[in-house]
């Protein structure tokens, strides 16, 4: 039997982790690392595309841009601008 939580509470309890994170990715793009893996990028990792990419990044949000004009598929993913809004 699970527990639910609150949004606001589940992200309380998240927010020690994601910074966690956010100094683990960098410090992994800082040395020339990758953050994608057999499993691709996921939610997690898509807020440091950018970084990891630099300026290719900005093709890659044209070409999303090109081929899904509207912004409906898989809207949030790998970073990019989404009509929908960020993921968080």
């Amino acid at each position: 039997m699970g527990i639910a939580l609150a949004e606001a509470e589940a992200m309380q309890l998240a927010l020690p982790g994601l910074a966690l994170a956010k100094q683990l990715y960098q410090a992994v793009l800082a040395n020339g690392g990758s953050l994608s893996h057999h499993h691709g990028v996921g939610l997690n990792r898509s807020r440091f595309m950018a970084t990891a990419l630099g300026d290719a990044f900005g093709t890659l949000v044209d070409l999303k841009a090109a081929l899904d004009p509207k912004g409906i598929l898989n809207p949030g993913k790998l970073g990019l601008p989404s009509p929908f809004g960020e993921v968080s």
